[in-house]
């Protein structure tokens, strides 16, 4: 003659071995996943910021050493895509 249910035995039970095994498996397991997220959000964010840093480098180095033969080529590649747009839009409308 039980005194409880067979159901609330067998939920003590499972209590009983959830309040056992997360302490001891999914704590730590769930730790460091959280750990593992924060360290690919640090690197995300670094290389975010050398990415920012050179790309300023360049632009300011770019600036820096513009001489009349960078805008020589400057011109004559605008001109080159600008050929290119007018062929591509000929081709549209003949087609």
């Amino acid at each position: 003659m039980y005194l409880m249910p067979k159901t609330t035995i067998g939920t003590m039970l499972l209590g009983a071995a959830a309040a056992v095994v997360t302490p001891l498996i999914l704590r730590p397991v769930l730790v460091g996943l959280v750990k593992i997220g924060y360290e690919a959000k640090d690197y995300a964010s670094s290389a975010w910021e050398t990415a920012k840093v050179e790309a300023t480098s360049i632009r300011t180095e770019a600036i820096a050493t513009s001489s009349p033969q960078v805008e020589a080529e400057l011109r004559q590649l605008r001109d080159e895509v600008q050929t290119l747009r007018t062929q591509l839009a000929s081709k549209r409308t003949a087609s």
